[in-house]
Protein backbone atom coordinates (compact mmCIF):
# COMPACT_ATOMS: atom_id res chain seq x y z
CA UNK A 1 0.00 0.00 0.00
CA UNK A 2 2.84 2.62 0.54
CA UNK A 3 4.45 1.49 -2.63
CA UNK A 4 1.23 2.48 -4.69
CA UNK A 5 1.19 5.93 -2.45
CA UNK A 6 4.36 6.91 -2.87
CA UNK A 7 4.14 5.99 -6.83
CA UNK A 8 1.25 7.73 -6.93
CA UNK A 9 2.85 10.78 -5.54
CA UNK A 10 5.86 10.32 -7.92
CA UNK A 11 2.93 10.09 -10.87
CA UNK A 12 1.12 13.07 -9.41
CA UNK A 13 4.45 15.58 -9.24
CA UNK A 14 5.82 14.45 -13.17
CA UNK A 15 2.50 15.32 -13.99
CA UNK A 16 1.95 18.38 -12.38
CA UNK A 17 5.66 19.40 -13.83
CA UNK A 18 5.14 18.94 -17.10
CA UNK A 19 1.76 20.82 -17.44
CA UNK A 20 4.02 23.66 -15.81
CA UNK A 21 6.52 23.00 -18.31
CA UNK A 22 4.12 22.81 -20.74
CA UNK A 23 0.82 25.52 -20.36
CA UNK A 24 2.90 27.82 -16.99
CA UNK A 25 -0.04 27.29 -15.01
CA UNK A 26 1.34 27.71 -11.64
CA UNK A 27 3.16 31.09 -13.47
CA UNK A 28 0.27 32.43 -14.92
CA UNK A 29 -1.85 32.21 -11.39
CA UNK A 30 1.26 33.99 -9.54
CA UNK A 31 1.79 37.04 -11.61
CA UNK A 32 -2.35 37.62 -11.74
CA UNK A 33 -2.16 37.66 -8.10
CA UNK A 34 0.92 39.91 -8.10
CA UNK A 35 -0.93 42.45 -9.99
CA UNK A 36 -4.21 42.09 -8.67
CA UNK A 37 -2.06 42.73 -5.08
CA UNK A 38 -0.78 45.95 -6.91
CA UNK A 39 -4.04 46.70 -8.06
CA UNK A 40 -5.68 46.91 -4.91
CA UNK A 41 -2.65 48.16 -2.83
CA UNK A 42 -2.86 51.15 -5.00
CA UNK A 43 -6.95 51.87 -4.30
CA UNK A 44 -5.62 53.04 -0.48
CA UNK A 45 -4.32 56.17 -0.50
CA UNK A 46 -2.01 54.56 2.50
CA UNK A 47 -0.63 51.73 0.01
CA UNK A 48 -1.81 49.13 2.52
CA UNK A 49 -0.37 45.67 0.83
CA UNK A 50 -3.09 43.84 2.11
CA UNK A 51 -1.87 40.93 0.12
CA UNK A 52 1.07 40.92 2.96
CA UNK A 53 -1.60 41.29 5.69
CA UNK A 54 -4.39 38.80 5.05
CA UNK A 55 -1.74 35.28 5.52
CA UNK A 56 -1.41 36.81 8.94
CA UNK A 57 -5.18 37.17 10.02
CA UNK A 58 -5.78 33.82 8.24
CA UNK A 59 -2.85 32.56 10.59
CA UNK A 60 -4.51 34.31 13.61
CA UNK A 61 -7.94 32.99 12.51
CA UNK A 62 -6.48 29.43 11.92
CA UNK A 63 -5.21 29.62 15.84
CA UNK A 64 -8.71 31.57 17.22
CA UNK A 65 -10.69 28.75 15.61
CA UNK A 66 -8.41 26.07 16.55
CA UNK A 67 -8.37 27.20 20.50
CA UNK A 68 -12.22 27.87 20.52
CA UNK A 69 -12.38 23.89 19.52
CA UNK A 70 -10.34 22.67 21.61
CA UNK A 71 -12.08 24.87 24.70
CA UNK A 72 -15.22 24.56 23.52
CA UNK A 73 -15.46 20.96 22.28
CA UNK A 74 -12.96 19.13 24.43
CA UNK A 75 -11.86 21.09 27.71
CA UNK A 76 -14.96 22.44 29.15
CA UNK A 77 -16.79 18.91 28.54
CA UNK A 78 -14.32 17.63 30.25
CA UNK A 79 -14.33 19.99 33.05
CA UNK A 80 -18.56 20.36 33.39
CA UNK A 81 -18.19 16.46 34.03
CA UNK A 82 -14.91 16.71 36.83
CA UNK A 83 -15.94 20.00 38.60
CA UNK A 84 -19.04 20.51 40.46
CA UNK A 85 -20.19 24.05 39.18
CA UNK A 86 -23.49 24.61 40.81
CA UNK A 87 -22.06 24.97 44.34
CA UNK A 88 -21.08 28.00 45.78
CA UNK A 89 -17.46 26.55 45.73
CA UNK A 90 -16.20 24.97 42.64
CA UNK A 91 -15.28 21.50 43.85
CA UNK A 92 -14.54 18.21 42.11
CA UNK A 93 -17.51 15.61 41.48
CA UNK A 94 -17.20 12.58 43.64
CA UNK A 95 -17.63 8.83 42.73
CA UNK A 96 -21.56 8.45 43.92
CA UNK A 97 -20.50 4.39 43.86
CA UNK A 98 -17.18 4.69 45.36
CA UNK A 99 -17.81 7.76 47.16
CA UNK A 100 -14.69 9.22 46.27
CA UNK A 101 -13.88 12.22 44.56
CA UNK A 102 -12.58 12.77 40.66
CA UNK A 103 -9.41 13.95 41.33
CA UNK A 104 -7.32 11.09 39.70
CA UNK A 105 -9.22 11.60 36.30
CA UNK A 106 -7.06 15.02 36.48
CA UNK A 107 -4.02 13.38 35.68
CA UNK A 108 -5.37 11.63 32.73
CA UNK A 109 -6.72 15.21 31.39
CA UNK A 110 -3.35 16.51 32.15
CA UNK A 111 -1.90 14.15 29.29
CA UNK A 112 -4.92 14.90 27.00
CA UNK A 113 -3.96 18.74 27.19
CA UNK A 114 -0.26 18.06 26.67
CA UNK A 115 -1.15 14.98 23.93
CA UNK A 116 -3.23 18.25 21.99
CA UNK A 117 -1.00 21.46 22.72
CA UNK A 118 2.38 19.93 22.23
CA UNK A 119 2.14 18.92 18.65
CA UNK A 120 0.70 22.59 17.96
CA UNK A 121 3.18 24.69 19.93
CA UNK A 122 6.09 22.57 17.67
CA UNK A 123 4.23 23.18 14.57
CA UNK A 124 3.97 26.98 15.44
CA UNK A 125 7.69 26.71 16.80
CA UNK A 126 9.08 25.23 13.39
CA UNK A 127 7.02 27.87 11.18
CA UNK A 128 8.68 30.69 13.56
CA UNK A 129 12.14 28.61 12.71
CA UNK A 130 11.30 28.56 8.75
CA UNK A 131 10.32 32.03 9.43
CA UNK A 132 13.68 33.05 10.77
CA UNK A 133 15.82 31.39 8.47
CA UNK A 134 13.91 33.08 5.69
CA UNK A 135 14.63 36.26 7.16
CA UNK A 136 18.32 35.57 7.61
CA UNK A 137 18.56 34.26 3.99
CA UNK A 138 16.91 37.42 2.87
CA UNK A 139 19.74 39.55 5.34
CA UNK A 140 22.02 37.62 2.95
CA UNK A 141 21.09 37.92 0.34
CA UNK A 142 20.91 41.69 0.54
CA UNK A 143 24.88 41.38 2.38
CA UNK A 144 25.88 39.99 -0.65
CA UNK A 145 24.38 42.19 -2.79
CA UNK A 146 26.18 44.69 -1.39
CA UNK A 147 29.24 43.25 -1.16
CA UNK A 148 28.75 42.91 -4.85
CA UNK A 149 28.11 46.80 -5.52
CA UNK A 150 30.92 47.43 -3.49
CA UNK A 151 33.58 44.97 -5.52
CA UNK A 152 32.04 46.82 -8.72
CA UNK A 153 31.93 50.34 -7.43
CA UNK A 154 35.87 49.60 -6.87
CA UNK A 155 36.18 48.01 -10.01
CA UNK A 156 35.28 51.14 -11.60
CA UNK A 157 37.38 53.36 -9.60
CA UNK A 158 40.29 51.22 -10.60
CA UNK A 159 39.41 51.00 -14.07
CA UNK A 160 39.29 55.15 -13.08
CA UNK A 161 42.37 55.40 -11.84
CA UNK A 162 44.27 53.48 -14.58
CA UNK A 163 42.20 55.48 -17.37
CA UNK A 164 43.44 58.83 -15.49
CA UNK A 165 47.48 57.42 -15.48
CA UNK A 166 46.91 56.48 -19.02
CA UNK A 167 46.03 59.80 -19.73
CA UNK A 168 49.01 61.34 -17.97
CA UNK A 169 51.04 58.86 -19.67
CA UNK A 170 49.87 60.15 -22.96
CA UNK A 171 50.11 63.74 -22.24
CA UNK A 172 53.41 63.19 -21.32
CA UNK A 173 54.18 61.43 -24.33
CA UNK A 174 52.76 64.31 -26.42
CA UNK A 175 54.42 66.59 -24.86
CA UNK A 176 57.79 64.72 -25.89
CA UNK A 177 56.56 63.63 -28.86
CA UNK A 178 55.91 66.56 -30.67
CA UNK A 179 59.07 68.27 -29.06
CA UNK A 180 60.87 65.82 -31.22
CA UNK A 181 58.94 66.24 -34.20
CA UNK A 182 59.55 69.56 -33.78
CA UNK A 183 63.21 68.86 -34.13
CA UNK A 184 62.97 66.42 -37.02
CA UNK A 185 60.82 68.42 -38.88
CA UNK A 186 63.52 71.18 -38.33
CA UNK A 187 66.34 69.08 -39.78
CA UNK A 188 63.90 68.16 -42.85
CA UNK A 189 63.43 71.72 -43.30
CA UNK A 190 67.11 72.38 -43.59
CA UNK A 191 67.41 69.33 -46.28
CA UNK A 192 64.36 70.92 -48.76
CA UNK A 193 65.66 74.35 -48.18
CA UNK A 194 66.48 75.60 -52.00
CA UNK A 195 69.78 76.80 -53.08
CA UNK A 196 70.55 79.32 -55.45
CA UNK A 197 69.79 76.97 -58.17
CA UNK A 198 66.97 76.09 -56.99
CA UNK A 199 67.56 73.00 -55.86
CA UNK A 200 67.36 71.32 -52.45
CA UNK A 201 69.83 68.91 -50.67
CA UNK A 202 67.10 66.44 -51.03
CA UNK A 203 67.35 66.87 -54.74
CA UNK A 204 71.00 66.72 -55.28
CA UNK A 205 71.32 63.37 -53.52
CA UNK A 206 68.34 61.93 -55.11
CA UNK A 207 69.08 62.94 -58.91
CA UNK A 208 72.81 61.70 -57.66
CA UNK A 209 71.70 58.50 -56.54
CA UNK A 210 68.98 57.35 -58.62
CA UNK A 211 69.73 59.15 -62.14
CA UNK A 212 73.45 59.74 -62.46
CA UNK A 213 74.78 56.98 -60.88
CA UNK A 214 71.78 54.71 -61.62
CA UNK A 215 74.33 51.58 -62.68
CA UNK A 216 76.43 50.79 -59.77
CA UNK A 217 75.15 48.61 -57.43
CA UNK A 218 72.67 49.13 -54.79
CA UNK A 219 74.86 48.73 -51.84
CA UNK A 220 77.44 51.34 -53.68
CA UNK A 221 74.05 54.12 -53.66
CA UNK A 222 73.49 52.99 -50.14
CA UNK A 223 77.14 53.41 -49.06
CA UNK A 224 77.26 57.21 -50.64
CA UNK A 225 73.88 57.96 -49.28
CA UNK A 226 75.23 56.88 -45.48
CA UNK A 227 78.36 59.53 -45.99
CA UNK A 228 75.65 62.58 -46.11
CA UNK A 229 75.84 62.97 -41.93
CA UNK A 230 72.69 65.48 -42.78
CA UNK A 231 71.37 62.62 -43.39
CA UNK A 232 72.17 60.38 -40.99
CA UNK A 233 70.74 62.68 -38.52
CA UNK A 234 67.81 63.06 -40.46
CA UNK A 235 67.26 59.03 -40.66
CA UNK A 236 68.21 58.55 -36.98
CA UNK A 237 65.77 61.52 -35.70
CA UNK A 238 63.11 59.15 -37.21
CA UNK A 239 64.18 56.58 -35.79
CA UNK A 240 63.85 57.61 -32.59
CA UNK A 241 60.20 58.95 -33.35
CA UNK A 242 59.30 55.33 -34.34
CA UNK A 243 61.05 54.23 -30.73
CA UNK A 244 59.01 56.54 -28.52
CA UNK A 245 55.63 55.56 -30.24
CA UNK A 246 56.43 52.02 -29.84
CA UNK A 247 57.73 51.67 -26.22
CA UNK A 248 55.88 54.25 -24.96
CA UNK A 249 52.51 53.45 -26.37
CA UNK A 250 52.87 49.87 -27.22
CA UNK A 251 54.96 48.72 -24.68
CA UNK A 252 55.44 45.32 -26.34
CA UNK A 253 58.75 43.46 -27.65
CA UNK A 254 59.41 43.26 -31.43
CA UNK A 255 58.26 39.41 -31.70
CA UNK A 256 56.44 37.66 -34.21
CA UNK A 257 53.01 37.35 -32.47
CA UNK A 258 49.88 38.72 -34.17
CA UNK A 259 50.03 42.76 -34.18
CA UNK A 260 46.44 43.09 -33.20
CA UNK A 261 47.38 41.84 -29.56
CA UNK A 262 50.36 44.00 -29.29
CA UNK A 263 48.75 47.44 -27.26
CA UNK A 264 47.02 50.07 -28.71
CA UNK A 265 47.97 49.72 -32.57
CA UNK A 266 45.16 52.64 -33.92
CA UNK A 267 46.25 55.15 -31.18
CA UNK A 268 50.23 54.19 -32.67
CA UNK A 269 48.72 54.33 -36.49
CA UNK A 270 47.56 57.99 -35.56
CA UNK A 271 50.85 59.21 -34.73
CA UNK A 272 52.63 57.47 -37.47
CA UNK A 273 50.26 59.19 -39.99
CA UNK A 274 50.94 62.32 -38.36
CA UNK A 275 54.61 61.60 -39.16
CA UNK A 276 54.47 60.24 -42.49
CA UNK A 277 52.27 63.03 -43.40
CA UNK A 278 55.17 65.54 -43.34
CA UNK A 279 57.86 63.60 -45.13
CA UNK A 280 57.95 63.70 -49.14
CA UNK A 281 57.82 61.02 -51.61
CA UNK A 282 61.74 61.29 -52.84
CA UNK A 283 62.75 61.14 -48.82
CA UNK A 284 60.66 58.54 -48.46
CA UNK A 285 62.53 56.53 -51.46
CA UNK A 286 65.97 57.47 -50.21
CA UNK A 287 64.59 55.80 -46.71
CA UNK A 288 63.36 52.93 -48.32
CA UNK A 289 67.54 52.37 -49.57
CA UNK A 290 68.81 53.44 -46.16
CA UNK A 291 67.54 50.65 -44.80
CA UNK A 292 66.87 47.70 -47.04
CA UNK A 293 70.25 45.85 -45.78
CA UNK A 294 71.12 46.84 -42.38
CA UNK A 295 69.48 48.38 -39.63
CA UNK A 296 66.58 45.19 -39.09
CA UNK A 297 65.08 47.16 -35.91
CA UNK A 298 64.80 50.35 -38.67
CA UNK A 299 62.94 47.97 -41.40
CA UNK A 300 60.81 46.18 -38.48
CA UNK A 301 59.20 49.49 -37.57
CA UNK A 302 58.72 50.55 -41.70
CA UNK A 303 57.09 47.46 -41.91
CA UNK A 304 54.99 46.69 -38.80
CA UNK A 305 53.46 50.70 -38.95
CA UNK A 306 52.87 49.92 -43.25
CA UNK A 307 55.09 53.30 -42.86
CA UNK A 308 55.69 53.45 -47.07
CA UNK A 309 52.35 52.81 -48.31
CA UNK A 310 52.34 56.14 -49.88
CA UNK A 311 55.55 56.13 -51.58
CA UNK A 312 55.74 55.97 -55.35
CA UNK A 313 57.42 53.69 -57.05
CA UNK A 314 58.73 55.70 -60.61
CA UNK A 315 61.87 57.82 -60.85
CA UNK A 316 60.76 61.57 -59.30
CA UNK A 317 63.61 62.96 -61.41
CA UNK A 318 63.86 61.45 -64.43
CA UNK A 319 60.06 61.35 -64.68
CA UNK A 320 60.16 57.77 -65.93
CA UNK A 321 57.18 55.11 -65.28
CA UNK A 322 59.17 52.96 -62.81
CA UNK A 323 62.19 52.86 -60.91
CA UNK A 324 64.04 49.65 -61.07
CA UNK A 325 66.47 50.13 -57.79
CA UNK A 326 63.44 50.05 -55.88
CA UNK A 327 61.38 46.96 -57.31
CA UNK A 328 64.86 45.69 -56.64
CA UNK A 329 64.72 46.82 -52.55
CA UNK A 330 61.23 45.44 -51.92
CA UNK A 331 62.58 41.83 -52.18
CA UNK A 332 64.25 42.40 -49.29
CA UNK A 333 61.59 43.77 -47.65
CA UNK A 334 59.65 40.98 -48.43
CA UNK A 335 61.37 38.57 -46.60
CA UNK A 336 60.79 41.06 -43.73
CA UNK A 337 57.05 40.05 -44.12
CA UNK A 338 57.47 37.07 -42.60
CA UNK A 339 58.23 38.04 -39.43
CA UNK A 340 55.24 40.12 -39.04
CA UNK A 341 52.91 37.37 -40.62
CA UNK A 342 52.53 39.38 -43.93
CA UNK A 343 54.26 39.43 -47.12
CA UNK A 344 55.22 43.17 -48.01
CA UNK A 345 53.81 44.68 -45.21
CA UNK A 346 55.70 47.84 -45.17
CA UNK A 347 53.52 48.72 -48.28
CA UNK A 348 50.47 48.21 -46.58
CA UNK A 349 47.33 48.39 -48.68
CA UNK A 350 49.68 51.21 -51.41
CA UNK A 351 47.89 51.68 -54.46
CA UNK A 352 51.28 51.96 -56.19
CA UNK A 353 52.54 48.88 -54.76
CA UNK A 354 49.29 47.17 -55.73
CA UNK A 355 49.30 48.41 -59.56
CA UNK A 356 52.71 47.02 -60.01
CA UNK A 357 51.75 43.70 -58.68
CA UNK A 358 48.85 44.09 -61.27
CA UNK A 359 50.89 44.66 -64.28
CA UNK A 360 53.49 41.88 -63.03
CA UNK A 361 50.63 39.40 -62.99
CA UNK A 362 49.04 40.34 -66.47
CA UNK A 363 52.47 39.93 -68.22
Amino acid sequence: MLHFILSCVLLLSIVFWWAEVKFNYLYAILETMNKSCEWIKKQTRLNIDICRILPLFIVIGLVVALSYFLLDKLYFPYFESVLDLKSDNISLKSDEKSDTSLIANWGTFGDFIGGTLNPILTFISICLILYTVYQNKKALDFNSEELSLSRKAQQDSSKSQNLIQKTQNLQQFDSLFFSLLNQFKHQQDKLLELNENDKSKVDIVYRDVFVNDYEIELEDKRYKLMQKQEFNQYFICLFQLFKLINTKINRSPNETDEIKEWGDYTLEKQYINILRSIIPPKLQQLLFLNTYTEFDEYRWYLSYYSFLKHMPFKNLERGDELCIDLLVISKFYELDGFLLNKEFQIFGKSIYFNNLLNKSWAE
